[in-house]
């Protein structure tokens, strides 16, 4: 683990900014499972057939990904389920305060199983849980506390780009979109500042 994800307890004074970080970090897991849902489901071009893949089938499964990767093949399943279920249209709808596993759990409710026709009736009892799960989730944080998890989620990445650029052997072809990129981030920063 990078110590730049390491947390001390004193950055921790106002339950707010406790509450800000742990949302921050749950939206950014969601963010991960959805790309490795869709990266699944790219690693994987056959339909489903349930099961586990035949024999002299090494490449292009879900398990042969689950294993080049380090993760169970339950996980990339699921992963690659709720993926395939909402399109990109429907993700970007979800309200904020409704995480990937809520998500999940509505595909499940919906009648929809992997395998199976996706019809619009599945996605409309899906998208209608997900309604009710935003109604009884945490309430939606005031912009003031939204913004200060934003500004340090960007900090986040300035860093991680910071070491990437310090990594020996970078090349300068990656390098240059780098360093743009490093650059526009603390302008941005500098400006709200």
């Amino acid at each position: 683990m990078s110590p730049d994800n390491c947390i001390e307890s004193s950055q921790f004074l106002v339950w707010e900014d406790l509450i800000c970080a742990g949302i921050a970090a749950r939206e950014e897991r969601d963010e991960c499972s959805w790309r490795l849902g869709d990266l699944a489901n790219l690693a994987c071009t056959h339909p489903a057939q349930g099961g586990r893949p035949k024999a002299g089938e090494k490449e292009w499964t879900k398990s042969a990904f689950a294993l080049a990767i380090g993760e169970q093949r339950e996980v990339i399943s699921a992963l690659a389920a709720n993926s395939e279920f909402f399109t990109l249209d429907m993700r970007a709808e979800v309200p904020p305060q409704v995480s990937w596993r809520m998500c999940s759990e509505a595909r499940r409710r919906s009648g929809w199983r992997p395998g199976v026709a996706i019809e619009p009736v599945h996605r409309e009892r899906a998208f209608k849980f997900i309604l009710e799960f935003a109604d009884r989730a945490y309430p939606t944080l005031s912009p003031e506390a939204r913004a200060r998890s934003w500004q340090e989620r960007v900090g986040r990445i300035a860093s991680s780009i910071r070491g990437v650029l310090e990594l020996p052997g970078v090349s300068e072809r990656l390098r240059r979109p780098l360093k743009l990129a490093l650059d526009a981030i603390e302008e941005a920063v500098s400006e709200q500042a």
